[in-house]
């Protein structure tokens, strides 16, 4: 498959340059797409070439991924991400949008959509991470505190992967996640990997991000933040997918008027397993939810 060739953008936060790539045109509705930890934006190429013939596509790489600076202090909870996405919209000038999101990007859009519902249309999370806590985190602050404090400490030392070729590496990740076509394989590898100065390769990502012992947000904050949502909202998740969705886990009571829909076969990364079913409903949404509302908007204008 052709991938969309996306325009190449970037905007400033917290001192870091951010990247972010964008299709389709200007002036059409707005959809922001938030990638998972450890990925990065072109891991949405599929599906913004199809989102694009209706929509403005944008889709940042977070910071710590894909070509974003990396954060100083390991500076990777929610509510950075959230901050990042907030000067990403105020950066472009927007005003209202949508937003899609995958695994941890599904958990960021929806506490967006929670926080700045004035500026969001509708909200739609595949696979997004709900209520998780490692289970070897302490319960008690103090000693939380104390156990990211160690992760980041290991995580600093740890050394990174190194491949000899794009396609070690492409073998890799293929021998992790064998329901991925190996073409887009190929392709989310030649973007996720950087050039390293010995000619090896390396994942991009920055090890922090793999830090979920404090996200910035309480259990109790993250369930108030659901409850503020007042867009629609589509909660797409896999039949194989993690134990811990928004949506799952008497989740669901948190989200007012939510879609609960499963996509079959697939496990978390459902938008590359199954990407034809992951289409169908996102354009399915996004259209009855945003086109069809600003047709409607418009004829009423004409009377």
């Amino acid at each position: 498959m052709k991938y969309a060739d996306p325009r190449h953008g970037s905007f400033v936060s917290a001192n870091l340059k951010l990247h972010f790539v964008e299709w389709g045109e200007t002036d059409r509705p707005k959809v922001i797409l938030i990638h998972g930890v450890r990925d990065h934006c072109r891991t949405w190429d599929r599906i913004a070439k199809s989102l694009s013939e209706k929509f403005h596509v944008i889709a940042p790489d977070l910071r710590g991924h894909g070509d974003s600076d990396l954060a100083l202090g390991h500076n990777y909870r929610y509510t950075d991400y959230i901050f990042d996405t907030f000067n990403l919209v105020v950066a472009l000038g927007l005003e209202k949008f949508s937003l899609v999101g995958h695994s941890m990007g599904g958990a960021i859009a929806n506490l967006f959509a929670g926080i700045y519902r004035e500026h969001v249309d509708s909200v739609a999370a595949i696979e997004g991470i709900g209520i998780w806590i490692n289970p070897d985190t302490p319960q008690k602050i103090s000693e939380r505190i104390k156990f990211w404090a160690k992760t980041v400490h290991d995580l600093d030392g740890k050394k990174k992967r190194r491949y000899t070729t794009i396609d070690e590496a492409a073998q890799r990740m293929a021998s992790e996640n064998p329901g991925i076509p190996s073409d887009l394989v190929r392709h989310l590898s030649e973007h996720g990997c950087m050039k390293n100065t010995d000619g090896t390769f390396s994942w991009k990502y920055h090890q922090g991000v793999r830090n979920f012992s404090l996200v910035g947000l309480s259990e109790g904050e993250i369930k108030e933040i659901w409850a503020d949502i007042r867009c629609p909202i589509l909660l797409l998740n896999a039949d194989n997918g993690l134990p811990f969705r928004c949506g799952q886990n008497g989740t669901l009571r948190y989200f007012q008027g939510a879609q609960l829909e499963t996509i079959v076969g697939a496990g978390h990364l459902a938008h590359h397993e199954q990407v034809d079913q992951t289409l169908k409903h996102l354009e399915e949404f996004l259209t009855s939810t945003v086109l069809n509302q600003e047709n409607l908007s418009q004829r009423l204008n004409l009377r």
